[in-house]
C-alpha cells in the first residue's frame, strides 16, 4: 500500500460497465476501453491474398488513454463529447472507441488527483 493514496473507508472494488451508445448520460464518468483502427488491406501480404487491394481491415487495440476519466458534456450520437481531469476537450466516434462507465466514486477520485495543480504563486 502506497503512503501517499489513502484509503478511504467507503473504498470497494467495482466493475467498470461497458456501455451501448444509447446508455451514455451527461455527466457520466467514462474511459476509453478499446479502440478501432483500420488499415488497408495491402499491409498484411500474404495473410490477406483474397483481399482487394483497397479494402480496410479493421483490427481492435487497447486506447492508450485506458483508464483515464473523462466526463460525458454533450451527446449526439455516434459522437460523444468528453473533457478531461485537465480541461482538454475532445470528441469520441462510438463507432471506433468501445467505452465503459466508472463509477462515480472511482471517477472523481482519479479526476481530482490528474487535475494540474494550480501553483500558490498564480
Amino acid at each position: 500500500m502506497t503512503p501517499d493514496l489513502p484509503m478511504s473507508a467507503d473504498s470497494e472494488s467495482r466493475l467498470a460497465q461497458r456501455l451501448a451508445p444509447e446508455d451514455v448520460r451527461c455527466g457520466d464518468f467514462v474511459t476509453t476501453l478499446n479502440e478501432v483502427v483500420e488499415v488497408p488491406s495491402f499491409v498484411w501480404y500474404s495473410e490477406a491474398a483474397n483481399l482487394a487491394p483497397d479494402q480496410m481491415v479493421r483490427l481492435t487495440r487497447r486506447a492508450e488513454d485506458a483508464g483515464v476519466p473523462y466526463r460525458v458534456a454533450s451527446i449526439c450520437l455516434p459522437f460523444v463529447l468528453v473533457r478531461g481531469p485537465a480541461k482538454q476537450v475532445r470528441t469520441l466516434d462510438l463507432r471506433q472507441h468501445q467505452i465503459v462507465r466508472l463509477s462515480k466514486t472511482y471517477g472523481k477520485k482519479v479526476w481530482k488527483m490528474l487535475e494540474p495543480q494550480t501553483s500558490a504563486s498564480e
